[in-house]
């Protein structure tokens, strides 16, 4: 899975727990865990994307 290809993945995740907010609102438990671990989730995509970037940057300016 590329950077390119994750990109739609994490704005789809993003997307998911913006449709969770009706239900957090009534005050239900369940999609407050489902939210946080799709943020989660979000947050190891975006550090895998970072680490994977400054290899590649490191690479290009060693060229």
């Amino acid at each position: 899975m590329g950077l390119d290809h994750s990109r739609p993945f994490s704005c789809s995740l993003f997307q998911s727990t913006a449709a969770l907010g009706p239900a957090l609102g009534k005050g239900q438990e369940w999609p407050r865990g489902l939210h946080m671990s799709l943020h989660a989730l979000n947050l190891l995509l975006f550090s895998w994307q970072a680490i994977t970037g400054i290899a590649i940057v490191n690479r290009l300016l060693s060229a």
